[in-house]
């Protein structure tokens, strides 16, 4: 096989297309056509790909390698059954090839059959007389069984092999995270960095594991390994800054996230990190200065704007808070931000738009229960008490077993002196949630010592 980039290689794939374009039939190898059909796989040419491997079987009809070639980039397509067709053709004439059963595999994965695929996978290893190659795709489909147990087997195989191999670590540490075995996995990246001390990936995933369970002073130990054998490795920073903060300490975590800043081109998400440190310590002038330093590296960062208002919330700097729920809500108009706008325009005292973010949000399919709730109260603040009743009638259709609008429902005809229908509504909520109701009540004390609701709660 020839090496992309050298000379013999260019001169193929020259000549190869020299013959495309003239219309000829010049010809090429077994191999010739390997190359050439990896070099258009490579740049993403899956049909020029196609050409080469269907006009190199015109010349060698019965090569395997050829048919297995263009089965699998038939599988980069998702032409199953173009596939299917070559693999058979292949099966036909060696049935036994190691390259052939990893590629039926994958075929085989690809359809759901993955137990198959592992069988296939297991005998490509048996005739190689080695599961190098295969042990990671054996892996990976027990990952697609949920089979955590076998899939870390092989992952550790895989490592055995190659202790650089990243995604192995990740998949390992994943499977021990479902298997919930976190014990087994701080043995397992002790001993693994014992053999391999400078793999600062090892050291970021025990980080992690000690950070899983509160164990925050192992956890940054972990980290500034990681942190010392590469200084560029943003996530290991992030990570110590965070233990630091869960810890309490944020100035320590400050001072991270200020080396992280000399080290990171991009520096919007660290400031904004060090924005809400500073906002945890109270400090909010500073937390205000770092989270805009933060919105002037990135306007359209999520993370951004979301802080942004919730640090002009706390600090009822409503002009501003309603700036930058209007900036997230044009990025992102999810149910949730929505509701939040309509939250901060209520509490700024723009009733009306807040009325009419909610009713927009109550039209779409992802309207959260809150959304009723606060329209509720929304309307009781312009004085349409009908309308409040309304829409909680409204709710309970929408969502008949949701107990906080029942509760709320009950607790309001009390207070018109619908007492038969308030009984039957704070009644139905307390057989759905008895600790919502008796929390709710000592909101209302009133309500919480008349007869008719002590012989509900009693």
């Amino acid at each position: 096989m020839l090496e992309p980039g050298n000379f013999e290689y260019k001169k193929l794939i020259e000549r190869f297309e020299e013959m495309v374009l003239r219309g000829e039939e010049y010809f090429f190898d077994v191999e010739n056509f390997e190359d050439i059909s990896d070099y258009y796989v490579q740049f993403g040419k899956d049909q020029n790909a196609l050409k080469s491997l269907n006009i190199g079987l015109k010349q060698h009809p019965f090569s395997t390698d050829l048919l297995i070639r263009r089965a699998q980039v038939h599988l980069d397509l998702s032409n199953m059954l173009l596939a299917d067709q070559d693999l058979k053709a292949a099966e036909n004439i060696d049935p036994e090839n190691p390259d052939l059963l990893i590629a039926r595999a994958e075929w085989l994965s690809k359809r759901g059959q993955h137990n198959k695929a592992i069988q296939k996978l297991k005998r490509a290893g048996n005739i190689l007389d080695s599961f190098e190659e295969v042990n990671p795709m054996i892996a990976s489909e027990y990952l697609e069984l949920a089979d955590y147990r076998r899939a870390a087997k092989y992952f550790k195989e895989v490592l055995l092999n190659d202790y650089d191999d990243g995604s192995a670590l990740f998949s390992l540490s994943f499977c021990y995270d479902m298997l919930d075995e976190s014990d087994e996995l701080v043995s397992f990246l002790k001993t693994y960095i014992d053999n391999n001390p400078y793999s600062e990936l090892a050291w970021h995933q025990l980080g992690l594991v000690y950070q899983k369970n509160k164990q925050f002073t192992l956890a940054i130990e972990a980290f500034d390994y990681a942190c010392v054998i590469d200084e560029y490795f943003s996530a290991a920073h992030y990570e110590k800054a965070r233990a630091h903060e869960m810890l309490g300490e944020f100035d320590h975590a400050i001072s991270v996230y200020k080396s992280l800043i000399e080290v990171e081109d991009f520096n919007a998400y660290a400031y904004l990190r060090m924005g809400m440190a500073y906002r945890s310590k109270g400090d909010l002038k500073q937390a205000k200065r770092f989270m805009t330093k933060a919105y002037i590296d990135d306007p359209e960062l999520e993370d951004v704007l979301f802080n942004m208002v919730q640090l002009h919330e706390e600090l009822e700097e409503w002009r501003e808070a309603i700036y930058f729920i209007n900036k997230l809500t044009d990025f992102s108009d999810t149910s949730g931000f929505l509701f939040y706008s309509a939250i901060i325009h209520q509490k700024a005292g723009l009733i009306d738009e807040s009325v009419e973010i909610i009713e927009r949000l109550m039209d779409s399919d992802e309207c959260p229960v809150e959304a009723y709730l606060l329209y509720a109260d929304l309307m009781l603040e312009l004085e349409d008490i009908n309308d409040s009743l309304d829409v909680l009638y409204q709710a309970i259709d929408r969502y008949p077993k949701e107990p906080h609008i029942f509760l709320r429902l009950g607790i309001m005809l009390f207070e018109l002196h619908e007492l038969d229908e308030a009984i039957f509504y704070v009644t139905r909520a307390y057989h759905m949630d008895k600790v919502l109701v008796e929390n709710y009540l000592t909101q209302f004390p009133h309500i919480a010592k008349h007869p008719l609701i002590k012989r509900i709660t009693d």
